[in-house]
């Protein structure tokens, strides 16, 4: 899977999660810390968020850390799954 590909399901991802909350990109944007247009840019898939804007954007959405966020990446979740966090019920 390509690196445009994996844009495009994040995009897809943080779309359904802010659609799911019934916020509009200026709401996400405000509630994570960052500018609307940012937030735009990434569901449109035509800008590549830094790290600690994935993680402001999966505070906002309520997610720890990051599970839900990066399900969509083969990479990401192969990641979560050798390297679980403390409260993963996985570990258990």
């Amino acid at each position: 899977m390509g690196v445009a590909r994996e844009r495009a399901e994040l995009a897809v991802r943080i779309g359904e999660l802010r659609h799911s909350h019934s916020w509009s990109w200026t709401e996400l944007g405000k509630r994570a810390g960052v500018h609307a247009k940012q937030v735009e840019g990434i569901e449109m898939g035509i800008r590549d968020p830094q790290f600690s804007t994935l993680v402001k954007l999966a505070r906002a959405l309520e997610l720890h850390p990051m599970d839900e966020l990066l399900v969509a990446l083969p990479l990401a979740q192969s990641l979560i799954d050798v390297h679980p966090s403390e409260s993963d019920p996985r570990r258990h």
